[in-house]
Formats: C-alpha cells, sequence, structure tokens
C-alpha cells in the first residue's frame, strides 16, 4: 500500500499470474481436499481447502480476471499513494476471492465471505472526489450483502449441527431429509440473492459504480457478485433437492434479468449500462440454476465463466473511453472508432459475445440454457423462456446501443472528436479479454469438463 500504483500492479500482478500458475498446474491432478491446520476443531473451524478440477477453474478464472484488471489499473490510476492503497485493496481482494471458491470449511467459507464485502466497502468509497455519494453507496453496499450474509451463517450453523461436520467435501456426500434441506436453504437465500444483487435487493449493485473503473471490472462483474452464484453451484447436491430451489431462484432470477435489461435500455452513462447489463446477466445465470437440473448447472457454469471475461472487458473499454474522451454519455460520444481504432475492435468481440453472436462464448452459453429451459415442466418453461427471450432482446438492443454510439457515426461532441490515443497499457487487457472471449466459444467443451 505504500507503492505507487505502477509498482503495485506489479507487485500484485506477479502474485495474480503465480496464482493463475499454480491453478492451472494442480488442475491436472484435482488432488481433493488439503487440511491445513485444525484452527478451532471444537467449533468446527478448519483451514481446508477443495482442490477439484471445478474449484481450481474458479480459481484460475479469479486470479486470471484480477492479472488483467491490475495490469489495466496500474496504467489508469495516477501515480499518487492513495491509489496505491486502492491496488493493494484489489490484492487483498483477490485473496479474499481466492479463499472463497478454494474453502472446503463452511465457517472458514465465511470468513472470506465477509472479506469481499469489507474490502468492496473501501475499494467503492476509494474514489475521493465522488465525497459523500461514494461513502454512502459503499455503506449501503456493505449493509445489504452482511444482513444476507448473517442469515446465511445461521444457515451454516444448521448444516453443521445437523450433520457434524463443517467441510464441503463431507456435506456433499450426505443425504439430507427434505425439512433440513428447505430450511438451511431458506437461511442461505437472502446471502446469494443480496450479493448476487437480485431484485429486490439490487439497487446496491448500480449505486456500487461510484468506485474507479478498474475495481467495478473486478468486483461487480467477475467476481464478488459471483460469489453466491458459486455457492449456489457447490451447495446445488445437497440442497437442489427442495423445492425451494426452483420456487424462489427462477422467479428472481427470472424478473431481475427483464429489470435490468430494461434499466440498461434508459441509461444513457456507458458505464450505468454496463452496472444494469451485469444485474440482467446475474439474473439469467439465477434463473438458469433455479431450474434445477444437471444440465442447467453446466449451462449456468459456462455462462459464469463467458460473462466474467466479456464483461471485466467491457467494464475495462468504459474505462478507455473515459479515459480518451473525459466522458461517458453517450450523448457526448460516437466515431470513436477512428481515434481508438483497436479498443473498437476489441469492444465489438465483447459487446457481440454479451449479445449472444455466434461462435463467441455468450452465443454458446445462452443457447445450452433455452434448449434447457424448453425442456422443463410447462410453468417453468413459460416463465423461464418468456423471461430469457425478453431479456436477451434486451440484451441485443443495450449491446449494440452500446457499441454503435460509441464508436460508430459521427462525434457528437468537441471531447469525442478531439479523443485522446490510449497507451498500450490501456489496450492489453480489454484486447487480451476480448481475444479469450472469442478463443472461448470454441474451447466450450473444455470448460464444461
Amino acid at each position: 500500500g505504500r507503492l505507487l500504483p505502477r509498482p503495485a500492479a506489479v507487485l500484485a500482478g506477479g502474485a495474480s499470474a503465480l496464482s493463475v500458475a499454480i491453478g492451472a498446474l494442480l488442475l491436472g491432478q484435482g488432488t481433493g481436499v488439503a487440511t491445513v491446520w485444525s484452527w478451532a476443531p471444537g467449533l468446527f473451524v478448519e483451514v481446508a481447502w477443495r482442490l477439484e478440477i471445478a474449484t481450481l477453474a474458479l480459481a484460475v478464472l479469479v486470479a486470471g480476471v484480477g492479472l488483467f484488471v491490475l495490469q489495466y489499473a496500474g496504467r489508469y490510476f495516477k501515480p499518487t499513494l492513495t491509489n496505491g492503497h486502492t491496488l493493494a485493496l484489489l490484492a487483498v481482494f483477490e485473496s479474499a476471492m481466492l479463499g472463497l471458491v478454494l474453502s472446503d470449511n463452511l465457517l472458514l467459507l465465511y470468513i472470506f465471505w465477509e472479506l469481499t464485502g469489507l474490502c468492496s466497502f473501501f475499494l467503492i468509497s476509494s474514489d475521493k472526489s465522488k465525497g459523500e455519494a461514494g461513502l454512502r453507496a459503499a455503506t449501503q453496499a456493505l449493509l445489504i450483502t452482511v444482513a444476507g450474509g448473517l442469515s446465511m451463517l445461521i444457515g451454516f450453523l444448521v448444516l453443521i449441527t445437523q450433520t457434524g461436520t463443517a467441510s464441503l467435501a463431507a456435506l456433499l456426500t450426505m443425504d439430507l431429509d427434505p425439512r433440513t434441506q428447505t430450511l438451511a436453504l431458506a437461511l442461505i437465500l437472502p446471502g446469494v440473492l443480496t450479493k448476487s444483487a437480485q431484485v429486490p435487493t439490487h439497487f446496491w449493485l448500480p449505486g456500487a459504480m461510484a468506485a474507479p473503473t478498474p475495481v467495478s471490472a473486478y468486483l461487480h462483474s467477475a467476481t464478488m457478485v459471483k460469489a453466491g452464484l458459486v455457492l449456489l453451484l457447490y451447495l446445488y447436491p445437497l440442497l437442489g433437492g427442495s423445492p425451494l430451489w426452483t420456487w424462489v431462484l427462477l422467479p428472481a432470477g427470472a424478473v431481475t434479468c427483464v429489470w435490468g435489461s430494461l434499466q440498461a435500455l434508459e441509461e444513457s452513462d456507458i458505464k450505468l449500462l454496463m452496472a444494469w447489463s451485469t444485474v440482467s446477466q446475474l439474473g439469467l445465470i439465477t434463473l438458469t440454476i433455479g431450474l434445477g437440473t444437471d444440465v442447467a448447472i453446466r449451462a449456468a457454469i459456462l455462462h459464469l465463466f463467458a460473462h466474467a471475461v466479456f464483461k471485466a472487458g467491457l467494464f475495462l473499454t468504459v474505462g478507455g473511453v473515459d479515459h480518451a474522451a473525459h466522458t461517458r454519455s453517450l450523448f457526448e460520444l460516437g466515431g470513436l472508432r477512428h481515434r481508438l481504432p483497436l479498443l473498437a475492435l476489441a469492444a465489438a468481440v465483447l459487446a457481440g459475445s454479451m449479445a449472444g453472436i455466434p461462435p463467441l462464448a455468450g452465443f454458446l452459453s445462452k443457447e445450452l440454457i433455452l434448449k434447457k429451459a424448453m425442456l422443463a415442466d410447462w410453468w417453468v418453461h413459460a416463465l423461464a423462456v418468456g423471461a430469457i427471450v425478453v431479456g436477451s432482446i434486451g440484451t441485443v438492443a443495450y449491446s449494440s446501443r452500446f457499441f454503435f454510439e460509441v464508436f460508430t457515426g459521427e462525434s457528437r461532441s468537441e471531447k469525442a472528436a478531439r479523443a485522446e490515443r490510449l497507451a498500450p497499457g490501456l489496450l492489453l487487457a480489454p484486447v487480451s479479454l476480448a481475444l479469450i472471449t472469442l478463443f472461448a466459444g470454441p474451447a466450450a467443451p473444455w470448460v464444461d469438463r
């Protein structure tokens, strides 16, 4: 935290690169559970990591996106110690996310869960130019997610007291009675739904856009908002048999998917447009998980990976546009393809994936979601397909609006006409994420594995 942004980014980015390398090496082994320390065995607290293909793949995703965001942030932030502190906090946040996706112990997972929220509070309020507005947004996000997290903790304690273990690996081999499943799920869902910004607690996410763009790219598109969805994916074999699973997740995801799309279409600030599109995409993934079958879970995982990559790239593209034209308003942009041709090309790929254009990653995951929804029970089919179709029409519309109104046509202001050329350091991350998105579609079977 005492370093200026560029050396801080090199140090933190190096740690991210090392995490990616270790995760990739372990991926081929799938070593199971590694217990490091029996911290408080009488209280069921152990430091234990679940090193399986799925958890390691998520860890590689978290660290990989973190590597690109940290590299970008080192170039994006001005050389002040305050911005060095922000990069240090991003590194702590990445550590917390890695702990969350790898934890085998439920109580350890909860500690990392709350640590991500605490880091989020300081990161949202790190832009001092926002003043009281930034602090209010950070406080709102913290209070909503912590309240849901407390309910989730009680749900974890129900599971622990009923089974006598806090180990996820052990829990996933058990058959719980329906009553215990429903009670635990009812307590865990508030934590999941608040963290993943589902209606009616969705409003904290657009408010969190008071954070600097690299923070939004990492926390509020690729990682923290996915924490609740990751937990659902982990708990599906244990709690997916409860009727509450579909009754709550499907309607919540459907409403969130459609509402987020409609709100994104109304936004003229491209960063807020991306925030509302994230709300919509989180609703789509929640809806898919709510279908409650193995194929639906696979579709949700595929879209979670696709969304993490293309949305992080789009937020960094927004940062590049703001850095070059000094405005995020659609009313003042236009014609930036002439000044920023490489960024325009990356934006076309990233927005195309969000819109679901083949052969990009976003197409295949949405196609699999729709196929699965069509095969569901009639009421599930009607609600899910209706929400997916309406939400996807909105997705195509706001993706097109973003790309065409920012990069094509004529400049609508002097700022856009005189947009500065971007340094290579600000192009590397969005272009790299666009390339990953481009090749991730054909590589989908590997992600499915």
